[in-house]
């Protein structure tokens, strides 16, 4: 099972369009790389999954958004999962039979949250902390994210609106760490991925 760093980045739509910029994260430094998308056909999705996966390090887990089924298929390490995707009964089930890293949308809920770690979850995202274009209905206060890095075993990770100005707030709440999409892939996806790893080490240190 691959390792679950601290830095962790989600391609934003349309994920066809910025490949090379998916694969410079992973090389620059991102840790996790999450592929989602919500528009291009399954069976595309699992052909773009299996051709990323040749090109960026060994070492990254790669994980796909929602469809399990394209998970498997395409060789991915990993599934993450939000409310209406899968039961998450069904998590010791992509563990043990596909070997597959599993991660669950917690929201703002600690209860989903620590039921996600009762079932077997490798981690746990928390969202939203800040507004973001992706993440606008959903407000997470400070307060639930620091009770969940205090009270969850598994890794946990905040997403939403998170950028160099504002990761700090989120490291100093003791998450594991933190996930980002439209900061790294606006432009400088490579010095911007570096920039936060390097704060990020600096809260891990």
């Amino acid at each position: 099972m691959k390792k679950i760093g601290r830095l962790y980045v989600v391609s934003p739509e349309p994920v066809g369009e910025i490949v090379e910029k998916i694969v410079m994260a992973a090389r620059c430094g991102a840790d996790i790389i999450q592929i989602r998308s919500k528009k291009m056909p399954k069976k595309d999705l699992s052909l773009l999954v299996s051709y990323i996966k040749t090109k960026i390090p060994m070492d990254k887990p790669l994980i796909v958004n929602d469809y399990p089924d394209v998970a498997i298929s395409s060789g991915a390490d990993g599934i993450h999962g939000g409310r209406d995707d899968f039961d998450l009964k069904e998590i010791k089930v992509f563990k043990e039979k596909y070997n597959l890293l599993v991660g669950i949308s917690a929201y703002d809920s600690l209860k989903r949250g620590y039921v996600a770690e009762e079932y077997g979850a490798d981690y746990v995202a928390f969202s939203s902390p800040f507004p973001s274009p992706s993440k606008e209905k959903i407000q997470t206060p400070k307060e639930i994210i620091e009770d969940a890095a205090r009270t969850i075993k598994i890794p946990v990770f905040v997403i939403g609106g998170i950028n160099d100005k504002n990761i700090a707030q989120m490291l100093e709440l003791g998450v594991h760490g933190v996930a980002v999409l439209s900061y790294v892939f606006l432009k400088d996806t490579c010095q911007r991925v570096k920039k936060l790893k390097g704060i990020i080490e600096r809260y891990a240190s």
